[in-house]
């Protein structure tokens, strides 16, 4: 699960009245993370958001490298025709 992003400001007026436990939870986790002295929390984050773009960069790169490996046996099978061709 993950949690609210601090970065983003929270919309207010999107919140019904008398607020819900998750809009509660929503507005004090920013709060909390804004007003710790500390930088355990936003390192913790800065993990945490590091983790995810590197798992999405190495499947970016496992996608490309698996197309490309496919266009290579493309492209030793035209060859390997290309070689067994009678020549005219």
């Amino acid at each position: 699960m993950q949690g609210p992003n601090p970065t983003e400001p929270v919309n207010y007026t999107s919140f019904s009245y008398p607020p819900t436990l998750k809009e509660v939870i929503l507005v004090c986790t920013k709060a909390v993370n804004a007003l710790t002295i500390g930088n355990e929390n936003r390192l913790k984050m800065q993990v945490e958001v590091l983790a995810a773009s590197t798992n999405e960069t190495e499947e970016i790169i496992n996608t490309r490298l698996t197309e490309k490996d496919r266009e290579l046996q493309f492209l030793r099978q035209c060859d390997e025709l290309n070689n067994d061709a009678p020549a005219l």
